[in-house]
């Protein structure tokens, strides 16, 4: 079958193309493949901020460097020009200038927060001298998953300011339906999630993309607006005729050699900064909420896609003037934040023991740094305000200094009735190993937890922690996940089986290069694996 393009879906008019407007997309490492380097039309450049020398260098047909397919495919959703296939399939802005920002090895949660913080640094200095209008973010390592507040994670901070800075941030959603949050969902960020492009090519056709969705701890609905997530024809460099036939999708597919489907918020995402371009093309003065505005305010709802509350992107906003985005998607929690850590200690401290109607502002405040001596007594108290909020701002600042948490703290924290709060907890028990094998029993409780995020943080953190008194309830939900397509926990629960029993179970039918993760191919491959896991359990 011939998959339509992504430009046809969107029907983004042929003068669309984002000519002269300067865009970044922040990945691992990026394939110098001839649809994203430069030529007649735009320029690309690639940023390496994992080494000494940042400056930009002008990508060409003589630069070499043949690894990298996700940044591959993510700066061509944004900018492909399409050059393999007649133009076809390019991507939503294949005259934009692309900074590629090379962040470097991505393989922990320490490697994440360092390199893509380095980026997102990168971006915040450089992008007034260069140009830069918006930044595309698909890859990011999360603390939680969206129930704790935006200080908590320096990635979201940084997002945050970039924003504030008048740059427009998009982030991709992430791809775990049991998930509020698989990215960096601060409040300023556009969060992109997705819909599966269909066969024909109709927009009323396309289904939600079983992607993460829900209402973040500061209220902010995840996604703010949809793009193809699924069926996305992107450029493939195939090694050969065998690598190509055996990609998931060759057999059922009638497309140019050089191209493959791929899935994922991945490319959802950097479509959407692209089709930003072309309005930036279009209207060059307008800031980045305006173009925020405009994209939000004319996507296009539909019944199919109701359960993930927002509307889908399309060319149909390069039709409509200034007068259609007048209204602004504020920044207030930045600002508030902003103007409480000016404040002085002393202050802080006095509002706070008089309850202050801006308690949650007053103690946010205090983030990223490490609590003071000064402050601790107060939010040791507050962990017991009647505020779930509260309590959860409390627990979260706490963790900033681990050797002052008591094991018992945390243990309210992971009995405590709402989930934000039981977040905070795990958030605390994280940076604590001196307390794992104290509250390995709690811990064990919330691995089958009935709110999905605490489940998958739960699994998470027994990954970590490696005691085998997780053995049991971690199998014990291996089917519910599988049968629930909870993807991401159930790869957190496999993993952390193999750990700790040193016992490998390998996927049948092994995985393929493209294979949707949520076809029944996928899930009864999953299903294997929990039949396997119980089997050796009894």
């Amino acid at each position: 079958m011939s998959w339509t393009s992504i430009r046809d879906f969107l029907s983004i008019p042929k003068n669309g193309t984002g000519n002269g407007v300067k865009i970044a997309i922040i990945d691992e490492i990026f394939h110098s493949h001839p649809e994203i380097i430069s030529n007649q039309n735009r320029n690309t450049f690639l940023v390496k901020t994992h080494t000494p020398n940042t400056a930009p260098i002008k990508l060409t047909k003589e630069t070499q460097n043949n690894i990298g397919l996700h940044g591959l495919w993510t700066a061509a959703a944004a900018g492909g020009t399409g050059l393999l296939s007649n133009g076809i399939y390019a991507g939503t802005a294949p005259e934009a200038d692309m900074y590629l920002i090379e962040a470097g090895k991505l393989n922990t949660m320490e490697d994440i927060e360092t390199n893509i913080g380095n980026a997102l640094v990168w971006v915040k200095e450089n992008a007034a001298r260069y140009g830069i209008r918006g930044v595309v973010l698909t890859i990011v390592g999360q603390r939680d998953t969206g129930l704790l507040p935006w200080q908590a994670d320096p990635l979201r901070i940084l997002c945050e300011e970039l924003a504030h800075k008048g740059i427009l941030v998009v982030v991709a959603s992430g791809n775990n339906c049991e998930l509020t949050s698989a990215s960096v969902a601060s409040p300023s960020v556009l969060a992109v999630g997705g819909v599966l492009l269909p066969e024909n090519g109709e927009i009323q056709d396309a289904e939600s993309f079983p992607g993460s969705r829900g209402l973040t701890f500061d209220a902010k609905w995840n996604p703010d607006i949809l793009s193809p997530a699924m069926n996305v024809v992107l450029p493939f460099p195939f090694k050969s005729d065998e690598e190509r036939l055996n990609h998931y999708s060759f057999m059922n597919d009638n497309l140019p050699p050089n191209y493959a489907r791929q899935w994922g918020t991945s490319y959802a995402a950097p479509i959407v900064l692209g089709l930003a371009a072309c309005i930036w093309q279009q209207y060059p003065n307008w800031s980045a909420e305006q173009v925020k505005t405009a994209l939000v305010s004319n996507s296009v709802f539909h019944k199919n896609w109701d359960s993930l509350k927002a509307g889908l992107a399309t060319g149909d906003v390069l039709k409509y003037g200034s007068n259609h985005c007048d209204r602004t998607i504020g920044i207030s929690s930045y600002l508030r934040w902003k103007y409480w850590k000016e404040q002085p200690l002393p202050k802080k401290l006095d509002m706070l023991n008089s309850e202050n109607h801006e308690v949650i502002d007053i103690i946010l405040s205090l983030l990223p740094e490490k609590v003071s001596v000064e402050a601790i007594n107060s939010l040791q108290k507050l962990l017991y305000h009647p505020s779930e909020k509260v309590r959860t701002v409390a627990i979260t600042v706490l963790s900033t200094q681990p050797s002052i948490i008591s094991s018992l703290d945390i243990l309210h924290c992971l009995q405590d009735d709402s989930p934000n709060v039981k977040m905070g907890g795990l958030y605390a028990l994280r940076f604590c190993p001196v307390f794992w094998e104290e509250l390995t029993l709690a811990l064990c409780t919330l691995i089958n937890n009935e709110n999905t995020d605490i489940r998958y943080n739960a699994c998470k953190l027994a990954f970590e922690i490696k005691s085998k008194q997780f053995i049991k309830p971690l199998i014990d939900g291996l089917e519910e996940d599988a049968r629930s397509k909870r993807i991401g926990t159930f790869g957190k629960r496999h993993l952390a089986l193999e750990l700790i029993t040193g016992i490998e179970i390998a996927r049948d039918p092994e995985w393929q290069e493209g294979e949707d993760p949520y076809s029944n191919r996928s899930i009864n491959a999953l299903l294997k694996i929990a039949s396997k896991w119980k089997t050796l359990l009894t």
